[in-house]
């Protein structure tokens, strides 16, 4: 897996980095950010913006000897353009945003069709809606099956009057 490495020190408030992502990836990269000793003791989340203007924001993350990594996901990389990439220190005790480190990464066009990943929590919910999806065209089948059969015995029984 690829390493996108961030490093912040005391002068470090916003960051450029070179072209890495490329569209549709998924799970390909790993954001590393490496906290400088301003940096330290805090609760963290990471915004992240992309070209559309959607924010995803992380779950709490837990810095692991100064560093805290998220693994980006298609849902970062789906359109081409710009990613924005916020870092936010908040306060243990107030939870006040107390600090922000702010970066961007490109994510570059593919050359083939990147095709559509779905996450890995949607997976379930989407087997069981495609299974239902097939029950109720199975029965509507039936349903047209039963009227088609009832429309000849009732034009049968009419024609015999």
């Amino acid at each position: 897996m690829r390493q996108i490495i961030l490093n912040l020190n005391n002068t470090d408030s916003r960051l450029y980095y070179q072209d890495l992502i490329r569209k549709g990836e998924n799970l390909a990269s790993e954001l590393v950010i490496n906290l400088s000793a301003d940096f330290q003791g805090y609760k963290y989340l990471i915004k992240f913006q992309n070209s559309e203007n959607l924010e995803v924001v992380t779950p709490e993350l837990i810095s692991v000897e100064n560093q805290i990594s998220y693994i980006l996901t298609n849902a970062l990389t789906k359109e081409t353009g710009t990613l924005k990439i916020e870092l936010n220190a908040f306060d243990l005790v107030s939870g006040m945003l107390m600090k922000t480190a702010t970066t961007t990464l490109r994510v570059l066009d593919a050359l083939g069709d990147t095709g559509e990943v779905m996450p890995e929590e949607y997976v379930p919910w989407y087997v069981t809606a495609v299974e239902q999806a097939s029950v109720a065209t199975s029965a509507a089948e039936q349903v047209n099956q039963r009227l088609d059969a009832l429309t000849i015995t009732t034009w049968q029984s009419l024609l015999n009057l």
